[in-house]
């Protein structure tokens, strides 16, 4: 089966691309989790979370008041073939909602005693608590409700890969201010003359965060367990070591435990320690509840081999500088995902005047990176990287233009992609110069310390990665 990278000639990998590399003509069985994309602090994933909560908000508040409103804004929600994400076999087709199926919804959500009394929040914890909606459903949702922040990183993406894009019609998409849905035109890449809308891999995952019969095998029956023990009831029974035991099969032959999704709310509302117990344990396991690649190591081993072969082959000067920023581009998603997320080529800043080769969001959540994302002098909310394919060592106009590129939003970190330094410890002093005059903090890195730490990544020791880019920082402020 044939995938995008192929399909555009990309020549690059999976763990080069910051999207799913989906294939062109089948669905691929991962699911977008809102969930998931509440609990990540980068700026895109808040964005997308404060506009699926409003829409989910308008539903909850109209549901009872104003029914012809909320069957409006659920009947847009088409299928998002587009995407080839879901539970589709053969060609993409998704489920989506809209005509007779948004009636169904409708009513679904209506009949909900969870969603009348509001005390559903969240969308995703539908999946708890309303009859025939599961995660297929609610990522076919999510992905409409965030349609316009989709392909905006669609044409990043195509952009920072030069893949060709031609005006296509966009799909419905919710305006949050006018409350209402529009449809226009936008530039999007086609396959076979579909158009294609590309998912970030870091709001993916294989199962979806909110899970009903993970939550009434755990929560709900251990609670039951725990309270039919101390009761005594009838369906305890004492093993020979004298401990007294109630099992979870014998709870489910119970008629009144049955799983139903409303023995779950009316569990939830009874008892709201038992659904704030599950949040946390799922909030435990966000970092393994991502989309994890099969054979990953080895997988990893190979590219890094290969991009250390590339960049080998990558001549100095100027003939050569676009083909080192697409390397760096993707080296830098193999070495520093799951920190750096959504590639940006050439953003523009300063209306127009000022680019910056390669900008990243600093999704880190621990070590070097979180540290200086949250460090009050720097503030990294954005990684700034300068790629600089030069026959000779970078100087202080190219340190000056890096460091002109930070801002209070932006923060105050970037790095310096050279190919060599004839005098290193110079380049340090300078770096320290910058730093010590409060104009941020600049990091070098040349082809030798990629090669180490591919080499690093080669060797299946990724953890050292941390510890080399201290080093490189311990010089800078020494």
């Amino acid at each position: 089966m044939e995938r995008v990278s192929t399909y555009f000639k990309l020549n690059k990998s999976q763990l080069e691309l910051d999207f799913v590399d989906v294939f062109i003509d089948t669905d691929i069985e991962l699911f977008v989790d809102p969930y998931f994309i509440s609990r990540n602090n980068d700026e895109w994933s808040k964005k997308a979370s404060d506009e699926i909560r409003d829409f989910f908000q308008k539903i909850i508040e109209n549901i009872n008041s104003n029914p012809q409103l909320c069957k409006n804004m659920l009947n847009k929600l088409n299928e998002p073939n587009e995407t080839r994400l879901g539970l589709s076999r053969g060609k993409p087709q998704g489920k989506g909602v809209s005509g007779k199926q948004a009636n169904d919804l409708y009513n679904k959500l209506s009949k909900s005693e969870a969603v009348k009394t509001g005390f559903i929040q969240d969308i995703s914890e539908c999946e708890l608590m309303v009859e025939g909606i599961g995660a297929d459903k609610i990522s076919d949702i999510t992905i409409n409700i965030i349609r316009k922040y989709l392909i905006e990183y669609t044409q990043e993406q195509c952009i920072n890969h030069g893949i060709q894009m031609y005006r296509v019609p966009s799909g419905f998409i919710w305006n949050s201010n006018s409350e209402r849905w529009e449809n226009t035109y936008v530039n999007l890449p086609c396959i076979n003359g579909s158009k294609l809308i590309l998912i970030p891999k870091w709001i993916v995952v294989q199962e979806p965060t909110m899970n009903a019969n993970d939550y009434y095998n755990k929560e709900v029956l251990e609670y039951l367990q725990r309270e039919h023990v101390n009761a005594n009831s009838s369906l305890v029974e004492t093993l020979k070591s004298g401990e007294k035991r109630v099992t979870k099969k014998a709870l489910k032959e119970q008629e009144e435990y049955k799983m139903r999704k409303d023995f779950l709310y009316k569990m939830s509302n009874d008892h709201p320690e038992l659904l704030e117990e599950y949040r946390n344990r799922k909030n435990s396991q966000l970092e393994i509840n991502g989309w994890k690649i099969d054979h990953l190591e080895e997988i990893e081993r190979e590219i890094a081999q290969k991009l250390k072969g590339l960049l080998s082959n990558i001549n100095t000067g100027k003939e050569d500088e676009n083909k080192f920023q697409d390397f760096c581009i993707g080296a830098l998603e193999l070495i520093f995902y799951p920190d750096f997320i959504e590639p940006k080529k050439e953003e523009r800043i300063h209306n127009g005047r000022k680019r910056i080769d390669i900008t990243y969001l600093n999704r880190a959540n621990l070590g070097f990176f979180y540290n200086i994302r949250t460090a009050p002098n720097i503030i990294a909310n954005k990684i700034i990287v300068e790629c600089k394919n030069y026959t000779h060592d970078v100087q202080n106009p190219e340190i000056d233009q890096l460091s002109g590129r930070f801002s209070p939003k932006r923060g105050k970190f970037g790095i310096m992609l050279a190919r060599q330094f004839d005098n290193r410890e110079l380049f340090i002093k300078r770096c320290q110069d910058t730093l010590n005059d409060d104009r941020g903090l600049v990091i070098p890195i040349v082809d030798e310390d990629i090669i180490k730490m591919l080499t690093l990544i080669e060797n299946n020791e990724r953890y050292k990665i941390e510890e080399y880019l201290y080093g490189i920082y311990s010089e800078i402020i020494n």
